[in-house]
């Protein structure tokens, strides 16, 4: 029986810590996103000042995680960067040769009209904060 409650304690204990990871990462990434539309309130279409602040905090968190988690955190990034990118433009070009309409335009920085350089970050942050998600409430 003590080892089954050790393994409990085991395993709640490692969900708390990958819960605390999730929420941190989530407030940071929240944060930065107000703090960004907050710099920005007063601007017209599209300010690069604005772009970096929207990306300075939850940049901040993937370096934090970075020295919590190790190196592979900026392996996924990268990898949800491209993968996320890619898809994104597949579907948008799919859908467009199948139906013959557009689900979304890109007019900074387009690639093809199906997606943007500007949103490769993005894409990067959500492979983290799906991963924080799938390890906080893995068992």
């Amino acid at each position: 029986m003590d080892k089954v409650f050790q393994s409990w304690v085991q395993g709640y204990y490692s969900i708390m810590i990958g819960m605390e990871k999730l929420l941190t990462f989530s407030f940071l990434i929240v944060f930065g996103w107000l703090f960004g539309a907050w710099y920005g309130r007063k601007t017209r279409g599209f300010n690069w000042r604005e772009y970096l602040m929207l990306l300075l905090l939850p940049l901040a968190g993937v370096f934090w995680l970075t020295r919590e988690l190790g190196m592979f955190v900026i392996t996924l990034y990268v990898l949800s960067a491209v993968g996320g990118t890619f898809l994104e433009w597949l579907l948008g070009f799919a859908y467009h040769r199948a139906a013959g309409v557009r689900l979304w335009r890109y007019n900074r920085l387009s690639l093809g009209g199906y997606t943007s350089i500007l949103s490769v970050p993005f894409w990067g942050l959500a492979g983290i904060f799906f991963l924080l998600l799938a390890k906080a409430f893995s068992f």
